[in-house]
């Protein structure tokens, strides 16, 4: 099956162990075809293929027919969330805190120590 696109980082273990592997030697434009052994897939997992839906035998050699549409793209990174204003904890102090979700949901999300 072909048409879907997979954006990822090498050595960041978002792919098969044999891409990581393979894809360094590869430039942009290439169509390659990879053999992985079962080793670098899935091993002797009970696997059903993401695309297709086929059952994957245990300890199955893969081939994976790639055409590398680019390389080395600057990631682009999120946002990180706002962090939420801490405290220490004090002894003897008692500490309540209520979340704002808890006003929605009709019971007391709360920790208290």
């Amino acid at each position: 099956m072909s048409g879907y696109n997979k954006t990822f980082t090498l050595g960041q273990s978002e792919v098969f162990k044999c891409w990581e592997l393979a894809l360094p030697q590869i430039n942009a434009g290439d169509k390659v075809t990879i053999t992985c052994p079962s080793e670098f897939v899935y091993g002797g997992a009970n696997v059903v293929a993401p695309i297709g839906g086929e059952y994957i035998p245990k300890w199955s050699d893969v081939d994976f027919d790639l055409n590398v549409i680019d390389c080395n793209i600057k990631a682009v990174e999120a946002p990180a969330d706002p962090q939420p204003v801490t405290t220490v904890m004090q002894p003897d102090v008692c500490m309540y805190l209520k979340l704002e979700v808890s006003d929605d949901l009709g019971y007391d999300l709360v920790l208290s120590a």
